[in-house]
């Protein structure tokens, strides 16, 4: 699998939106623990493209150290784009696009020890986009009619909204590559709502990682446990 990690030492969110942390920390801690986090399901057939938003050297090599599998870097560089670090991803996805699998993966994302191995899993009976979380904001916020396949391991639902971090395989990605570069550039994540509507997105439940903002944690998984438990 292909992982696209957007990373940045930037404390604010790209919503503006408040992280759910249970201590006082940086976001270079924040970015350590969820990327030792995702460490744990890697295998030495993945290949991480850290999508690197002018980090420090020694984070840098650092990262490097404490991989588990392939790491390139890719420099997002200096233009008049706002959102320049998603259309480097994209860009680096579609210079990949052959390649069976691909993860864009936010360095906000906390995973559980197996999360990949789930995804991979899913993927090869899975043919559209999924989302690793599974946002609360769906049981909230205009709910609508979902369904409920039964997986391997674990059931997953519909989903009709995502933000950034999303797996496919090769023909999904090569079916909306275009449209959402165009879109990168506002940062429009509700782009994903379009294209739910043209093709079906799942989710696992319970996910497999949460993203770390106030009132977007993934329920029924103690995350609190797994932060402490991950030293850096």
């Amino acid at each position: 699998m292909n992982i696209y990690y957007l990373a940045s030492v930037k404390e604010n969110t790209i919503s503006g939106t408040k992280r759910h942390l249970w201590e006082k920390t940086n976001k270079e801690t924040v970015l350590k623990k969820c990327w030792i986090s995702l460490q744990q399901s890697i295998s030495e057939d993945d290949r991480i493209f850290i999508i690197d938003s002018s980090l420090p050297s020694e984070l840098l090599n650092w990262m490097y150290d404490t991989s588990q599998g392939l790491v390139t870097q890719i420099q997002v560089p200096k233009t008049k784009e706002s959102y320049q670090f998603l259309l480097t991803a994209l860009d680096t996805l579609e210079e990949n696009i052959n390649d069976k699998n691909h993860f864009i993966v936010e360095d906000d994302y906390l995973f559980v020890y197996d999360a990949l191995p789930v995804i991979k899993e899913c993927l090869q009976h899975w043919h559209s986009f999924g989302s690793p979380d599974d946002n609360p904001q769906k049981y909230l916020d205009n709910i609508q009619e979902s369904f409920v396949y039964v997986g391997n391991d674990r059931h997953w639902r519909s989903i009709n909204a995502s933000g950034w971090s999303v797996f496919g395989n090769s023909m999904v990605w090569k079916n909306f590559i275009n449209l959402l570069k165009e879109n990168a550039k506002t940062n429009n994540y509700e782009i994903f709502n379009n294209i739910f509507r043209q093709t079906p997105s799942i989710c696992p439940l319970p996910g497999v990682a949460t993203h770390l903002k106030e009132g977007h944690m993934t329920p029924l998984i103690n995350w609190a446990e797994i932060w402490k438990e991950i030293r850096v």
